[in-house]
């Protein structure tokens, strides 16, 4: 799960990116890697 400082879509290319910096870093050669995006919860006095 990523979250992210607005509420949008990960560009493909970014996505693709991320996937391949994680299989780099972590060895996970040949594994799906599937992200969920959701945006940070702001604080309450903001």
């Amino acid at each position: 799960m990523l979250f992210t400082g607005r509420d949008v879509r990960l560009h493909s290319s970014y996505e693709r990116f991320l996937q391949n910096l994680i299989r780099d870093c972590w060895k996970f050669i040949g594994s799906p890697i599937w992200f969920k995006v959701r945006p940070r919860n702001k604080k309450k006095d903001e």
